[in-house]
């Protein structure tokens, strides 16, 4: 921004905060522009932008080996996107979409050998339907949630076959066309697989 002169915890623009260290910019007290948060042995832990106050753009943090952790965007201090976290092997631990801090549609999780561990629908943070749990050789185990408001009207029947092989999702009844559709694109219903 322009005109905007940074102000820091120190003239070096550092703080030690147990045992971290952190670099940042304030503007009227709050954090303003990209955030800097490192361990000990200063390997980058987290790395963010703050737009008065409130996070807004990506939001990355790291493991002490340097590997990410987790990214996710940030709109006006709301999670926007997909959010992926990851294990220190660099596989992939979960993978969520959010629309303004809402979880929508499929989180799925999966175990450190790459195997789908649950797979849940979700509307406005809710789960909603039947979500799938699978064991660590991939087996189906159980289904979980239901939310108590709403209908049975979008339980989803899937098997570890569909989700693998990106096969096609079987709906007990119709969809509504304003929802997330069920094969998580984080598109709605209408515009993806209920488009005519």
């Amino acid at each position: 921004c322009e005109n905007m002169i940074p102000t820091f915890a120190d003239p070096k623009g550092f703080i030690v905060q147990e045992n971290y260290i952190e670099r940042f910019f304030l503007l009227n007290d709050q954090f303003h522009g990209e955030y800097l948060r490192y361990y000990p042995d200063k390997n980058v832990l987290n790395h963010s932008f703050y737009c008065f106050g409130k996070l807004h753009g990506d939001c990355i943090s790291y493991h002490r080996d340097g590997t990410m952790s987790a990214k996710i965007f940030y709109k006006h201090g709301k999670k926007n996107g997909f959010f992926e976290s990851f294990y220190s092997s660099g596989s992939l631990c979960k993978k969520e979409f959010y629309l303004d801090g809402q979880k929508e549609g499929w989180s799925y999780s999966y175990y450190p050998n790459h195997l789908l561990k649950s797979k849940i629908f979700y509307r406005n943070s809710k789960i909603e339907g039947v979500g799938v749990l699978f064991d660590s050789d991939g087996s189906e185990i159980g289904a979980k949630g239901l939310s108590n408001n709403e209908p049975k009207s979008t339980e989803l029947k899937y098997s570890a076959a569909d989700i693998d092989t990106g096969g096609t999702l079987v709906t007990s009844s119709d969809t509504p066309r304003n929802a997330p559709c069920p094969c998580g694109s984080g598109k709605k219903y209408k515009r993806c697989h209920g488009a005519s």
